[in-house]
């Protein structure tokens, strides 16, 4: 046998060896898989009957029909009808001819627009001939006046702050009460005083008989100075009498 041929029969039980080796491989694995107990599978579930029975029992599926809402809407909205006003006025269309208005002017206009009555303003610019003036304003009342109060002279005197009250007449006044032969002089005076406590007005009520010592009393009085009087604490003009006796010793 020569070298070449010995080869090839070497070469041929090779191959048919591999081949059965990997047939024989195969097979092993194929019976492997089919032996293989986690393959998971997939089943249908059949719903359980409560007295046996198949699913052809079963009642057949009742559809009820959808109802239709009502897609009308309530017109309740009554609309009165426009009514055009009587004095209203009408308006005129314009003309490139000249106006017959009482105007001394031409324009576009008929001369037909009625303008407002007098004393009243136009409602809408623009207005014809010259309008009204306003009124004024009307002017704020003043304030009421405190009411003058009277007061018992005892309570007036307590006010008192400042001033003399030891008030002599004069020489002359003095000579005619002697001639007089008076022991003494009475004079008595109202007194107002305003809400600062100042002197309002100092006016004679009973005269002492002698116009120069009544005038020197009033004058000095004139200088006095008072607290303010309150009424529910509010200063309050007010009024009272002071009597002045002049003695002769």
């Amino acid at each position: 046998m020569s070298r070449r041929t010995w080869l090839v029969s070497v070469s041929i039980v090779g191959h048919l060896a591999v081949g059965v080796g990997l047939f024989a491989s195969g097979i092993w694995k194929l019976e492997k898989l089919d032996n293989d107990s986690r393959m998971a599978g997939i089943g249908i579930m059949t719903p359980m009957m409560s007295s046996g029975g198949s699913p052809a029992d079963l009642p057949a599926p009742k559809f009820q029909k959808k109802e239709k809402q009502d897609k009308k809407i309530a017109k309740n909205v009554q609309w009165d009808k426009r009514v055009e006003r009587a004095d209203k006025p009408a308006i005129s269309e314009t003309s490139d001819e000249p106006g017959n208005g009482e105007g001394k002017g031409k324009g576009p206009n008929t001369g037909d627009d009625i303008g407002p009555p007098s004393g009243v303003a136009c409602a809408m610019p623009p207005c014809v001939g010259d309008l009204p003036a306003l009124p004024e304003p009307p002017t704020p009342p003043d304030p009421p006046k405190p009411k003058t109060v009277s007061i018992p002279p005892q309570v007036m005197t307590a006010l008192r702050t400042s001033g003399e009250t030891q008030i002599h007449p004069s020489r002359n006044v003095k000579n005619q009460i002697i001639d007089d032969r008076k022991a003494q002089v009475v004079g008595t005076l109202k007194v107002c005083i305003q809400t600062s406590g100042a002197i309002a007005s100092a006016t004679m009520l009973s005269s002492t008989k002698y116009p120069e010592y009544d005038q020197q009393l009033v004058e000095a009085v004139r200088r006095w100075h008072y607290r303010p009087y309150l009424v529910n604490g509010v200063p309050t003009p007010a009024c009272s009498a002071v009597s002045f006796v002049y003695s002769i010793k």
